[in-house]
């Protein structure tokens, strides 16, 4: 299991994870391609990003998309 801690500590482009409903995701590889932009993806490095999340994505872009840690 991964710790918000250790989340914390992968807040960078080499090394971009966020959590989203008290799992660990790492989004390294959106950060190229994200339709947001890079700066959408890396506001966010390192934290609980739940609620914004859910707030602007599809309930399935997240198996679609992403792998947990």
């Amino acid at each position: 299991m991964v710790t918000r801690s250790e989340v914390r500590q992968h807040a960078s482009t080499a090394s971009c994870w966020v959590i989203i409903d008290n799992v660990a995701w790492d989004v390294t590889d959106l950060i190229q391609w994200h339709p947001g932009g890079s700066d959408a993806i890396l506001r966010y490095a390192g934290k609980d990003v739940t609620k914004t999340f859910h707030a602007l994505h599809a309930a399935d872009t997240l198996e679609k998309h992403m792998k947990p840690k």
